[in-house]
């Protein structure tokens, strides 16, 4: 291993370049492990129609961070956000969390009962064949079953909320451990022994 030779007039200068590839290598392996991250999180994203699952966006924290200019980031580095994975669905906290008791509008008795309509194999609504029963229309338009279901389901809503699934929750621990490896590889590659970043 050689030695490095530097004035003591240059050394602040040297150390500051080192200082803003470091905190480049960590913005970028950061924002790979909020990329990873969606990835992941999208996998174990409860889904019905998909919107949650689509919702999943990563956002650049900080910008000083990736293009190595860390005016006023370096003296206030701890607390920066390097990037974020946000599920921008408005009810990604309602699925995540759950709510109390609540009234039921009408739009949302409506979304309940297409709900039940294409769950409906699942809760059993199916011919003697094991097919999904056929929706049959009533007078109001809609199916008199399907409808009764639908009043049960906002029922227990009024009475007991909804339970929450924690899914995001549950995957912190996860989610850490991929952010984590992706700065240890753009740290290492940055050392010059690793991948290119």
């Amino acid at each position: 291993m050689g030695n490095i030779r530097i004035t003591p007039g240059r050394l602040p200068a040297a150390l500051r370049k080192k200082h803003v590839r470091i905190l480049r290598a960590i913005g970028r392996g950061g924002l790979r492990g909020a990329q990873r991250g969606r990835t992941f999180i999208v996998r174990r994203t409860p889904t019905d129609q998909g919107q949650l699952k689509a919702a999943w966006k990563v956002f650049p924290g900080a910008p000083g961070i990736l293009q190595g200019k860390p005016a006023g980031v370096l003296s206030r580095f701890r607390g920066v956000r390097i990037a974020e994975l946000r599920n921008t669905a408005p009810h990604a906290g309602i699925v995540e969390l759950g709510a109390r008791p609540h009234k039921t509008s009408r739009e949302g008795w409506l979304a309940i009962y297409d709900w039940v309509v294409r769950h409906r194999v699942e809760l059993g609504l199916v011919t003697k064949s094991g097919r999904a029963r056929r929706v049959k229309k009533g007078k109001d338009g809609l199916d008199s079953e399907i409808a009764g279901i639908t009043y049960a389901i906002v029922s227990k809503l009024e009475r007991e909320g909804q339970k929450g699934t924690y899914f995001v929750k549950d995957s912190l621990n996860e989610l850490t451990s991929i952010v984590q490896a992706e700065v240890d590889r753009a740290l290492v590659a940055e050392a010059g022994g690793g991948e290119a970043a």
